[in-house]
């Protein structure tokens, strides 16, 4: 009995070491896509999804005729990196949710991987256009936001490429009685921004304003949006008006001048 039950666990036990022979040699190759390799640090994670979060130059629907106008950039004195600009619809037609992806870079030009929701679900950096909506030749505002102590290294400089969708124009809004209401308290100026936003297209929903601040040079330095008091449970319909205003805008970047824009999007 002895000597039988010897020879039923040796091939047991061969068995058993050819799976862990197995592990260590798949473990040793490639990781998996959208894994980490064993051995890789949090900021080396980071720093290879950011190196694959390189933007393409085409969007769905095939490449679309778009381009980034730059305006203010750059680290704050709270430790946070802004990128302000506008995605300009170059095509003949239509588009929709406009977007920049952003690459950050070192000084060494190199990829700078972040430590974000977005990192880790193997998305890149993005901004979203303020407009859901653009016809030919208009532009979206877009505003980017990071908190440079999530870099994995320093920041030096940034790449922009914009993407959006192509649109046919069915959603769309219009302002009118657009003011602009100055006021100072010491040397701080604030500019207050208030009007009308009509539906000009079919029911949509989010009815807003999106508003852009440009200094004396014509440059984009500043962003927000008019907020409507807008019963969410019901589709905007079409033609409606609602009044649009924004809180007090300190007016810390020197602008001189705004432009306003009606905006809503399809309802979910």
């Amino acid at each position: 009995m002895i000597r039988s039950s010897t020879w039923m666990i040796a091939p047991v036990l061969l068995a058993l070491l050819a799976c862990k022979g197995g592990s260590r040699a798949e473990g040793s190759g490639p990781a998996a896509e959208g894994t980490a390799p064993r051995g890789e640090s949090k900021a080396e994670s980071a720093d290879r999804a950011a190196s694959a979060a390189v933007p393409a130059s085409s969007s769905k629907g095939g490449t679309l005729a778009l381009s980034v106008i730059e305006g203010r950039s750059g680290v704050e004195d709270t430790g946070f990196l802004h990128i302000i600009g506008e995605i300009r619809n170059d095509t003949s037609k239509w588009i929709e949710s406009p977007k920049v992806a952003v690459v950050l870079m070192d000084a060494q030009g190199k990829p700078i991987g972040v430590d974000s929701i977005a990192a880790a679900e193997g998305f890149g950096e993005s901004a979203l256009g303020m407009r859901h909506n653009v016809p030919p030749g208009e532009v979206s505002p877009f505003h980017y936001v990071r908190d440079i102590k999530k870099l994995a290294r320093p920041y030096a400089s940034h790449k922009l490429e914009p993407k959006a969708f192509p649109a046919d124009g069915s959603f769309d809004a219009t302002v009118a009685d657009v003011k602009t209401d100055k006021e100072s308290i010491g040397k701080t100026e604030y500019w207050r921004i208030s009007g009308t936003v009509k539906n000009a297209g079919k029911p949509c929903s989010n009815p807003e304003a999106v508003i852009a601040f440009y200094d004396a040079g014509g440059k984009i330095v500043d962003t927000r949006a008019g907020l409507t008091e807008w019963d969410v449970k019901n589709a905007w319909p079409a033609g409606a008006s609602l009044p649009f205003k924004t809180g007090p805008v300190e007016n810390k970047w020197s602008f001189t001048t705004t432009k306003v824009w009606g905006d809503c999007h399809e309802p979910y």
